[in-house]
């Protein structure tokens, strides 16, 4: 029996015939092979198990060799003799012969990784077999870190050995950034229609510097109450039963006079349109707030006394006045008394007002804070931590309304009101704009940063305070004394 121990299908010798190959098949056609020839002498005792009736006599492999012999071949193989377990003097009619080719290709590769594996520790091989490939993977395939650039400092130089070149790689430049100031002014398009009221415009050439100047900056239509301040309930709130519409002479709303037993009545019908109604030359000329009627009211918030609830009645326009950043007017006349708008901002407490005008003053920035502190004596000479003495503020720096465009002046034609309608509540109310005299049409809106100057008693130059550019023939100088606007 010819025994292959190599188990290989794809040996080399199957691929390619050699003489040895010939002559074992010409000795298996020989007579003297005969397979039912066999020894039927059994192993000994000790292996009585296994039957080696199917070993080949001794002369199949004489013949074997005989036609090796014969035929010259000279395989590069041992044909050795196992001997019975029983060791008999019979031994080599019970042995098997066992051919061992070469090993084939593909054997001889695994026996090459088996070498190669032998000397690796025990475990799995971290060469063959990594355990962090998917890691490094994930690495690999991982989108860079993007590196801030400031693209405003680097400079464009243009080639001259190619100035065609250099000069499309500008264009290039020059057309996002174009792109760029399209989206911002279309963004301000948008913000400016989110006011409610009658259009508010920009000056068509001052489109893109005021895009610039607001890009971080949010147009609103009412307070936005942040942290630690709280309107009072409504429940606190009253309202006067003059009927459908008001009665000025019985409004329990109306603020009563001090020498007398007379309302004093802050809106009056002007002379030339009984229609409107217009803030009278008496409350203009003295330091009174306006309490309107509201909701509980049985006029229900609809009678003549609610001239700051129902807004705005003219149309506004934002233009750059040079020297002075932008401005505001408006496209429509004005008559003395007149409602224009609110100024609207965050309503923040007095401790968060603080911080934020420390890092304005640092950053070199302007101030838009307006402390309510009508209803509170003294309230900015105090250091009283208690939130309920302590004034709001309103920040105008990133919400607002248009009039935080409105300049100062030393001679304004507009004056700040507050007014109330919500008459439980002395801490939150309206920063109301009425203009002090008649205003043409496309004259730019003012008022006064400190109107507290004329009674103050102090009335040098802050060589720290910011320089009052007006122009009026009794201008201050400066704006404010302090860094804060007022409004007392």
């Amino acid at each position: 029996m010819v025994i292959d121990l190599t188990q290989d299908s794809e040996s080399d010798e199957q691929a390619q015939p050699s003489t040895f190959q010939n002559s074992l098949q010409l000795a298996l056609r020989s007579p003297a092979f005969n397979p039912s020839i066999s020894s039927l002498k059994r192993k000994s005792d000790r292996d009585t198990s296994e039957d080696s009736s199917d070993v080949p006599p001794k002369r199949f492999i004489s013949n074997i060799n005989q036609s090796i012999r014969t035929n010259g071949a000279s395989p590069d193989f041992r044909v050795p003799r196992t001997p019975s377990s029983g060791g008999s003097s019979n031994s080599d009619q019970n042995s098997v012969s066992v051919v061992i080719p070469s090993p084939s290709t593909k054997l001889k590769k695994e026996i090459e990784c088996a070498e190669w594996v032998k000397d690796e520790p025990i475990g799995v091989s971290q060469n063959y077999f990594p355990t962090d490939a998917y890691e490094k993977r994930a690495i690999k395939g991982a989108y860079p870190i993007a590196k801030r650039v400031n693209r405003s400092n680097t400079p464009l130089s243009i080639d001259s050995s190619n100035p065609v070149a250099s000069l499309k790689t500008l264009d290039s430049a020059v057309s996002v950034k174009a792109s760029i100031n399209v989206q911002l002014i279309e963004t301000l398009r948008i913000k400016l229609q989110l006011i409610k009221g009658p259009r508010v415009s920009v000056m068509p050439k001052d489109e893109l510097a005021l895009a610039i100047a607001v890009e971080n900056f949010q147009f609103v239509n009412s307070y936005q109450l942040r942290q630690g301040v709280k309107r009072v309930d409504e429940s606190f709130n009253a309202g006067c039963t003059c009927g459908v519409v008001c009665d000025p002479a019985r409004c329990t709303c109306l603020e009563q006079r001090v020498d007398s037993d007379e309302k004093l009545i802050p809106y009056i019908r002007r002379p030339d349109d009984p229609r409107n109604f217009v803030l009278s030359p008496e409350f203009l000329n003295m330091k009174s707030k306006i309490y309107e009627c509201n909701s509980r009211c049985s006029c229900e918030g609809k009678c003549w006394n609610t001239m700051v609830q129902h807004g705005r009645t003219v149309r506004l326009e934002i233009f750059h006045t040079g020297n002075r950043g932008f401005g505001l007017r408006s496209l429509d006349s004005i008559r003395a008394g007149q409602f224009i708008d609110r100024y609207l901002g965050e309503i923040i407490t007095s401790a968060a007002a603080s911080k934020r005008e420390e890092i304005a003053t640092s950053e070199g920035g302007h101030s838009y804070l307006f402390v309510l502190d009508w209803d509170i004596e003294d309230a900015s000479d105090s250091d009283d931590p208690d939130p309920i003495s302590a004034p709001y503020v309103v920040d105008g720096r990133k919400y607002g309304s248009p009039t935080r465009f409105m300049n100062h002046s030393c001679n304004p034609n507009c004056k700040i009101v507050p007014a109330s309608r919500n008459h439980g509540d002395d801490r939150i109310y309206d920063l109301a704009f009425f203009a002090v005299r008649d205003i043409p049409a496309l004259t730019e809106l003012t008022f006064d940063y400190n109107p507290g100057w004329e009674g103050s008693k102090n009335k040098k130059i802050d060589p720290d305070a910011l320089p009052c550019l007006c122009g009026e023939p009794n201008c201050r100088n400066q704006l404010w004394p302090n860094t804060r606007k007022g409004t007392k």
